[in-house]
């Protein structure tokens, strides 16, 4: 199969794309919002904003950190070829990997959170009271637990040990021409390579990031199935591939930087799909062009005029 650097270069490229994609849709999205494109849709146009403004700054993070993932039999691998922010110290340097799944698990949860309120748009409008005032605070700190969930169960649960190493140096070396010990890196080993014991503090890590992005995804489709919402479809399943210990390598970090198009894709969808935008935006451009003409006409005025003075 050779290396992988080839994917190493796709993984940095999408999140560039992502990047910049969802910096012109979400400003182009929260410019709207502020001459009035939703002025009629209450707080969900805060709801809205907010996802925007997340989903750029999860975008920041990822070319600030660039994460990859590499699934290998009955290990996984989450990496990055970046020192971010400087750090290199043993214990500081997987701290942005772990700012990372921060981001993205509060950015899946806000998501989750669109479906909620838009679910109770239909069945159950008293509970849109719950996004109002002090009572939307309980969104924030949904995000945020379930973010620092993700977070800090990557952090510990997946921490590089000796066994991690020898199972993964031959590989990483084949496919990346890297030294594990030399990378910010977490690592999922199920089981002991010599014993075949389940290395259970492991095992919590695998069973940490799928309770939360099976909660959040049953959300969704619970939701989208009584509301007939867009389905949303999960790319985090391969944390799943360790304990089934099959015979794979295989970069996985395409998948993951995948998710960094999603809030540069809602927004696009949101201005195309709600009549209240290109209602705006037309009006928008009858200003713009308008003011264009009368500074076109001021200036014809001030030539003609300076052509009279003269003669």
């Amino acid at each position: 199969m050779g290396t992988f650097l080839f994917w190493i270069t796709v993984t940095h490229f999408v999140p560039k794309l992502g990047f910049i994609s969802s910096t012109i849709a979400g400003s182009s999205l929260l410019f709207l919002n502020y001459l009035g494109a939703q002025k009629n849709f209450g707080s969900y146009k805060y709801l809205v904003s907010a996802f925007t403004m997340l989903g750029m700054t999860f975008a920041l993070v990822e070319i600030l950190v660039y994460p990859n993932v590499h699934n290998y039999k009955a290990s996984f691998l989450f990496f990055s070829f970046e020192e971010s922010f400087g750090l290199s110290g043993e214990w500081t340097r997987n701290i942005p990997l772990a700012g990372y799944t921060f981001f993205h698990s509060a950015t899946m949860s806000l998501l989750s959170v669109q479906f909620i309120y838009r679910y109770w748009a239909v069945f159950d409008t008293n509970k849109l009271r719950y996004f109002k005032g002090c009572s939307s605070l309980i969104w924030f700190l949904y995000c945020s637990f379930f973010g620092f969930q993700y977070a800090l169960g990557t952090y510990f649960f997946l921490a590089r040990d000796p066994i991690s190493d020898e199972y993964l140096r031959e590989e990483v070396f084949l496919r990346y021409n890297a030294n594990i010990t030399a990378l910010p890196a977490t690592s999922i080993v199920a089981y002991d390579p010599l014993t075949e014991a389940v290395r259970w503090w492991n095992l919590m890590g695998v069973l940490n990031i799928c309770s939360i992005v099976n909660f959040q995804y049953g959300v969704m489709i619970y939701c989208d199935h009584y509301a007939n919402n867009n389905p949303i479809y999960s790319n985090n399943y391969h944390h799943f591939l360790p304990l089934f210990n099959l015979d794979v390598s295989l970069p996985s970090g395409v998948m993951l930087c995948s998710f960094t198009l999603y809030p540069a894709t809602d927004s696009i969808i949101v201005m195309y799909v709600v009549s209240e935008y290109s209602i705006t935006a037309r009006k928008i451009q009858k200003v713009f062009f308008k003011s264009v003409q009368e500074i076109k006409g001021s200036g014809r005025v001030y030539a003609a005029t300076s052509t009279a003075h003269s003669s």
